[in-house]
């Protein structure tokens, strides 16, 4: 009789174990019938995409011990506090490097600490540092001429797709530069769309800060994409007279929704290099026991958790009519 038993489960923490267990077992039903339908059965049970749960057959294939599978001997760890100096000399960095990606700004640091004879943290605690500060500071440079940021990025939340075990939702999001908060959302399963940028919009002009006094339309700053959509989008935004400054993307070198809002937004983690990968390939962390929502039950649960109304109106009259003009355009497109 084969034998049942777990190597190197008895050297993970007592709280990681059941969990491991059930990845095993799931395992182990798939190598004995290898089908895409086991494949997928199994990744559903785990609550992961179908090349994660391949990843994780790979791994027990090869050294067949509990311990060697990913996540088995993860520990949270608490977050390490940075110095006065450390971030002192982590600033001076940045202000250095304005246009650098978070690993040269890094490595300047590294020198400055140096020369100074200042230790400092670990080099993943330094890019932490990097990206968060640069959160608080990106926005300043960028977006100074506009009253709406569009970007599009995924969020790290687990949605059902027909064919699609569970895959991120990819977000059209809508920034309001005067308050840094998210003020329109729409999400979509197959990435950035036009519509779905359209209908963030849409909300975002009711809920963002009203422009007093010279009564012009907003001038957005929108990462657009190739397509008759989207031309048609921009078209229609700039017959109102509203300003389309020009794609985001151009000003940063990560995601602008991340520089504005930071990486997480009550809870939610943006992950915006991941908007322009297909479904299979955006896979969310499920936990034990969490179901995948659908898209319509996503969009609400996001909604709630960002804190977009969906009634009252802050427009003004121009804005109005930007919000006329894009309903038109978004029922025309859906006839």
């Amino acid at each position: 009789m084969t034998s049942t038993r777990i190597g190197g489960l008895d050297h993970l923490p007592p709280h990681k174990r059941e969990m491991i267990r059930k990845r095993i077992r799931a395992i182990r039903a798939y190598i004995k019938v290898r089908t895409r339908e086991n494949a997928e059965k199994g990744a559903r049970e785990l609550g992961l995409g179908i090349g994660h749960f391949k990843k994780l057959v790979s791994v027990w294939e090869a050294k067949q011990r509990a311990d060697s599978l990913p996540g088995a001997d993860w520990i949270k760890r608490k977050r390490i506090e940075t110095k006065d100096e450390q971030l002192a000399v982590i600033r001076e960095a940045i202000a250095l490097t304005p246009e650098a990606v978070t690993e040269e700004v890094v490595r300047v640091a590294v020198r400055i600490a140096a020369q100074r004879d200042i230790a400092m943290p670990s080099l993943v605690t330094m890019r932490t540092r990097v990206k968060e500060l640069r959160a608080v500071a990106e926005p300043s440079t960028f977006g100074a001429g506009a009253d709406l940021v569009v970007d599009h990025c995924a969020i790290a939340i687990p949605v059902t797709a027909p064919g699609i075990a569970v895959t991120m939702p990819v977000a059209a999001l809508v920034i309001d530069v005067a308050s840094r908060r998210i003020v329109g959302v729409s999400l979509s399963i197959d990435g950035p769309d036009a519509r779905h940028t359209a209908r963030a919009l849409l909300s975002a002009t009711r809920l963002a800060t009203r422009i007093d006094g010279d009564g012009r339309l907003p001038r957005i700053a929108i990462d657009t994409y190739d397509g008759v959509d989207w031309l048609e989008l921009v078209r229609t935004i700039e017959s109102t007279g509203a300003t389309i400054t020009g794609s985001a993307r151009e000003k940063l070198r990560r995601g602008v929704a991340e520089a504005f809002v930071g990486e997480k937004v009550n809870g939610l983690a943006l992950r915006p290099r991941l908007a322009t990968r297909p479904p299979e390939k955006r896979h969310p962390r499920v936990a034990s026991g969490q179901q995948p929502m659908s898209l319509e039950e996503a969009q609400a649960f996001v909604e709630a958790v960002i804190g977009i109304k969906t009634s009252g109106d802050r427009a003004s009259p121009g804005w109005k009519d930007l919000a006329g003009c894009l309903a038109t355009w978004l029922e025309s497109s859906d006839a």
